[in-house]
């Protein structure tokens, strides 16, 4: 699960922005209407759900975009393209906190506009992994042959390079980092084939084995819909479309439909089905504009009873949305909620809705919201 991230000199991020995605220092929890929100048997006290909130074009987006680029750095070690770069700043600085429920990790890297690495470190709780700083590797771990050999400069992360010398401690951050699902809002627009929408085996076998779970998510947003089957779709892809039923008066019989006929809220969650599942088992989904074509009715269902609920063990829903009626502290608590905002520089700033006094007036947030005084 994600604990925090922080993002410098990325896109329309100049100056360093954090987010946290646990309860704040000594923000009470137990016995509180936000007690479902959040895993208070972790450590941690990780947040299950966390919304940004912004009007166009001030970085929501970005922010999302930033975290896959920095999984992609850790997994395959691509570094973004210079184009990614702040138009104030040479240097790209990413930081990344995860937990497996009983230890953390944190890693940090930040990279020149070159392409060279500034510094790199990682640790896990209190404990130095290692650290990459002007061309330094150090590590306690390593012996100076290997911390001699590494100590130059590198455009290649160093947590690559030295995962075979570090292989338990890399496997188990690497663990955390794959239950990271990033979707930005392009993925699932079904209407490019204009056809049914293909599902890997996997996928498919993911919907099977938690088929009461997706029959429940896509009754959220249909009721009508009362099951759904799978057909090969491609052979030699081994795919599969997958069809929803629902029942006719007219002749007394149970209607199949391809996804061709749906409405565009049904065929997103079709298209985040298996990932929106997986956070039931401990994972981690970030989505692009998630609010976009889904009823605010609907999501409002699918938070209560998916999402802050005591059946959600372990997942996270982190979201950019549009919709301010998610704006809204009956439904979450102000410390997992951020406003994005850019300042008279251009660059983008986050900040906690609990960063401002929600007391001084009786207005709605939305209206706050709309007259930007959560805009600093």
């Amino acid at each position: 699960m994600i604990l925090n991230f922080a993002i410098e000199g990325f896109s329309s991020f100049n100056e360093r922005q954090e987010i946290s995605f646990t309860a704040f220092n000594k923000q009470r929890i137990k016995n509180t209407k936000y007690e479902e929100n959040y895993i208070l048997d972790s450590p941690f006290r990780e947040s299950k759900s966390t919304l940004f909130f912004g009007n166009n074009a001030v970085g929501k987006t970005n922010v999302i975009i930033a975290l896959g680029l920095l999984i992609d750095i850790i997994k395959v070690g691509r570094f973004p393209d210079v184009r990614w770069f702040n138009w104030y700043n040479n240097q790209i600085g990413f930081e990344l906190t995860v937990s497996n429920g009983k230890d953390f990790y944190e890693y940090k890297i930040k990279i020149n506009k070159d392409g060279s690495i500034v510094n790199e470190t990682l640790r896990k709780n209190d404990n130095k992994i290692f650290l990459f700083d002007s061309n330094i590797l150090e590590s306690k771990m390593l012996d100076n042959k290997i911390q001699e050999i590494y100590s130059i400069r590198s455009t290649y992360p160093l947590l690559i390079k030295l995962k075979d010398f570090i292989h338990e401690e890399y496997k188990e951050f690497l663990e955390s980092v794959n239950k990271i699902n990033v979707v930005v809002a392009n993925y699932y627009d079904l209407d490019v084939k204009g056809m049914g929408y293909e599902f890997s085996e996997q996928s498919k076998e993911k919907v099977e084995e938690n088929k009461d779970l997706a029959m429940e998510l896509l009754q959220q947003v249909d009721s009508s819909i009362i099951d759904i089957s799978f057909k090969t779709y491609n052979v030699q892809e081994n795919t599969y479309e997958i069809y929803l039923h629902r029942y006719s008066r007219i002749g007394d019989k149970k209607i199949e439909q391809s996804m061709v006929a749906e409405s565009s809220g049904v065929k997103k969650i079709i298209a985040l089905l298996a990932e929106l599942l997986s956070i039931y088992d401990g994972e981690t989904l970030v989505i692009d504009e998630f609010d976009s074509s889904i009823g605010t009715r609907s999501l409002m269902l699918i938070y209560n009873n998916m999402i802050n609920n005591s059946r959600n063990k372990s997942g996270q829903l982190i979201v950019s949305t549009h919709n301010l009626e998610l704006l809204n502290l009956d439904l979450f608590a102000p410390e997992q909620i951020y406003i994005l905002s850019k300042n008279d520089c251009l660059s983008t700033e986050i900040n906690s809705l609990a960063d401002f006094d929600l007391r001084s007036s009786n207005k709605r947030l939305a209206v706050k919201f709309l007259q930007r005084e959560f805009e600093v």
